[in-house]
């Protein structure tokens, strides 16, 4: 299978599979698929997701190129003007609410410039208000909730909505560290970087829309130059590389769903690295990775497929009619490694129902309602299709229970009377 088939086919998998679940050995595999851009310094470089062109865009602060990821390799697709060039770290970042990407210069140019995807190339823009952050110890994430981009450094966020930008001084006291948006929750998560001491750290910080809080939570180690990047297809964000200090370079791979980090161990993983870039690739479903820096420029070009097992329906549970005090079963098939099934009534789970069927002796009226099974596997779970109990009411009147109510039953009542008990 091609990779372009490969990954049409893995965003299918994945968009069956419910975010969370185990998230140990053989969840994740990362894998190495090639040469990337020949660029000079790959720690000068900047990369996003664009839907408008469905591909991940490369910029290369140093030379001007940018390039494109389709799936099955890179092309050179444009080499700005000379305005452009050696711009060190600068910030690239996809605007959902306008359908513009957005770069912004580095440490050597105060320039923000935004690109539709057409023809045209890039717009200069003048934004009013303060001066946007540019430098290599600044981070970039788009606010989809508040439709504003955020730039991050040094205790200070700028707020970008497209035409004006506002600079506030209550964002995390710290630098070179990393930052994602989770649209779930609809907050933006910052973690790690360099203290006003030059230490690194391990804080996670996140943004509601109105203040930035410090969560006392354990997770990965401190460091800086690492990446954050949200993955939807998990409901995370996954974190990647850094350095840790004391020459020391993180190969790690993290995740936060918003209450705790969990450190992910996958059977392969790249090389140790720090001022990398990352971006999750929508239209294929998976995390690219490139560059960085381990005593030299990285040039390789890593992705993180997954290998997901949350299970298989090979046949759904049936909804079934029964009368009040007959007995009622549902069931469901499987195909899968080392599953685990937990039934559902309403959306709320039944306590010791955990076999692949479900057994209701005697029904009652407060057993009808909706059931479902949830299926899970090594590295995810999966939801049955809702089947419906009905429980019909039990008709004193109808003594012989044929559903008609007439002379038999008076006769068979008169019977029963008179036969009497043994």
């Amino acid at each position: 299978m091609n990779q372009r088939a490969r990954g049409v086919a893995l965003a299918g998998l994945t968009a069956a599979v419910a975010a969370g679940g185990a998230r140990g050995q053989g969840c994740y595999q990362w894998h190495e698929i090639g040469p990337g851009p020949a660029v000079v310094d790959t720690w000068f470089c900047a990369m996003s997701y664009f839907p408008a062109h469905e591909a991940v865009m490369l910029f290369d602060g140093r030379t001007g190129e940018q390039w494109e990821w389709d799936g099955l390799g890179w092309d050179l697709v444009g080499d700005l003007d000379s305005f452009f060039n050696n711009i060190r770290h600068p910030l690239l970042c996809y605007d959902s609410s306008r359908g513009v990407l957005v770069l912004v210069g580095g440490n050597f140019a105060g320039i923000v410039a935004e690109w539709d995807g057409g023809p045209n190339g890039w717009d200069l823009i003048e934004p009013s208000g303060d001066p946007l952050i540019a430098g290599e110890s600044a981070c970039v994430v788009f606010d989809e909730a508040r439709a504003e981009m955020l730039f991050i450094a040094n205790g200070q966020m700028h707020r970008y909505d497209g035409s004006s930008n506002t600079s506030q001084m209550d964002a995390p006291p710290l630098r070179y560290g990393g930052a994602a948006y989770d649209p779930v929750r609809e907050r933006v998560v910052y973690f790690g970087g360099f203290d006003s001491n030059d230490v690194r750290t391990a804080q996670t910080w996140e943004w509601d829309g109105q203040a930035w809080t410090e969560l006392d939570v354990p997770g990965p180690s401190a460091r800086a130059y690492h990446t954050l990047t949200y993955d939807p297809a998990r409901g995370t964000c996954t974190l990647f590389g850094g350095d840790t200090g004391g020459g020391g370079v993180s190969d790690e791979t993290w995740e936060w769903d918003g209450q705790e980090w969990t450190l992910v161990v996958p059977d392969q993983r790249p090389p140790a690295r720090w001022r990398h870039v990352a971006a999750y690739d929508e239209r294929y479903g998976e995390m690219l990775l490139f560059g960085g820096w381990l005593g030299g420029g990285v040039h390789d070009t890593t992705l993180l497929r997954r290998v997901l097992d949350a299970g298989t329906i090979v046949e759904q549970p049936q909804s079934l009619t029964v009368g009040e005090g007959q007995f009622a079963s549902f069931s469901v098939t499987a195909a899968g490694q080392w599953l685990e099934y937990q039934w559902l009534k309403d959306g709320v789970e039944i306590t010791g129902a955990t076999g692949a069927g479900l057994r209701i002796a005697g029904a009652a009226a407060d057993d009808a309602g909706t059931y479902t099974v949830r299926i899970s596997g090594l590295c995810g779970h999966v939801e049955s299709e809702p089947a419906t109990l009905t429980v019909d009411p039990v008709c004193l009147a109808d003594f012989n229970g044929d559903g008609v109510v007439d002379t038999r039953d008076v006769l068979g009542f008169l019977n029963g009377w008179t036969a009497g008990c043994p």
